[in-house]
């Protein structure tokens, strides 16, 4: 019997641990399910977080996004226009640059004509003194050799009436003749022979009495010796010789009024050519001192220029660094946005 008891009270023990373990594991397995239902809810919890996350990091770039594309745009704008202030400002230097350098050349220009002006009213002033002198002696040469032709026509005259009516070798003429000969350079060279001809009591060609083109003096009014309308057997060599010296006086009476209007003209233009430079001068000493003036105000503009364009560019540089560092921020903003994003989708 107590073996019996024995045995149930075992069979009994055992069969309430089985209870015991059966209890256990089934709230066990409760637990787990309770476990797993909260992680479920947790990782749906979780995802719906990293939605809503992600939505609101949208929103938040999307604004980023316009107020920096907006403020990227407006630094855009203002470094544009310190850009174009700053060319501006070049251009204007550029101006004044290419205004300096016309005005100094044109001043060098002044100064280069002044002194040719000067230059030339010293050559043409000693011109003139040069060519009034010869005028003076070609002058006392014309007197002279007028003087030599009165002796001349005297002695031919004294000749004929001593032996009128007679024939006569002229002896005496050779000697007035050679009078002349310091002379000859002012008359016709051909007429010089013809007299030398006469001297001897010869007949004269009719080529010597025409003008010759190779006298230098035929510029003057050439001497114009015709050969006498008398009949030749009618008149005498003294006589031709008298009529040659009446048209050789003639000739040197046109020649020295020739020689004088020559030189009044020449004097004059000198003249009115000195007067004109006078008043060139004038003109020339105003445009310079206009022209000095106005170079004294360029020096001091380019130098006002040069440092309102290197203001002007600093502006625009640190405008532009200001814009090119929007412009980072904004790559950089993006590239968070987009590692985040990475991040949630993963």
């Amino acid at each position: 019997m107590k073996a019996i008891l024995l045995l149930a009270l075992v069979a009994s023990a055992f069969c309430a641990e089985d209870r015991s373990y059966m209890t256990n594991l089934i709230q066990m397995q409760a637990k787990a399910a309770d476990a797993i239902d909260s992680g479920l809810q947790m990782l749906k919890d979780l995802k719906q977080a990293n939605v809503d996350a992600q939505d609101k990091a949208d929103e938040v770039n999307r604004t980023q996004e316009k107020e920096l594309g907006e403020q990227i745009a407006e630094l855009y704008a203002i470094a544009e226009l310190n850009k174009q202030n700053g060319d501006e400002c070049d251009a204007w230097k550029n101006q004044l640059n290419e205004d300096i350098n016309t005005t100094r050349d044109n001043l060098i220009w002044i100064r280069n004509r002044r002194q040719d002006l000067q230059r030339k009213r010293v050559e043409l002033s000693e011109q003139r003194c040069v060519a009034n002198g010869m005028f003076i002696k070609t002058l006392k040469e014309h007197d002279e050799a007028l003087a030599v032709i009165k002796l001349l026509r005297e002695d031919i005259v004294g000749i004929v009436k001593e032996h009128t009516g007679q024939d006569v070798g002229f002896a005496q003429v050779k000697t007035s003749v050679q009078r002349l000969s310091a002379y000859t350079h002012l008359f016709n060279e051909e007429a010089m022979k013809a007299f030398n001809q006469l001297a001897q009591a010869q007949d004269v060609p009719d080529e010597w009495t025409e003008d010759d083109a190779r006298a230098h003096d035929n510029d003057r009014g050439a001497l114009e010796l015709q050969e006498a309308e008398h009949n030749a057997a009618e008149r005498s060599v003294a006589t031709r010789f008298v009529d040659m010296i009446d048209k050789l006086e003639q000739h040197m009476v046109d020649s020295m009024r020739n020689l004088e209007e020559n030189e009044i003209q020449a004097a004059m233009d000198l003249a009115t050519w000195l007067a004109e430079s006078e008043v060139e001068f004038d003109v020339l000493d105003r445009d310079e001192h206009a022209l000095d003036i106005k170079q004294d105000k360029l020096a001091i503009t380019i130098v006002a220029a040069t440092a309102k364009c290197e203001r002007l560019w600093t502006i625009y540089f640190e405008s532009s660094a200001t814009y090119h560092a929007a412009v980072e921020a904004r790559e950089r903003v993006r590239r968070h946005y987009m590692a985040e994003k990475a991040r949630r989708d993963d």
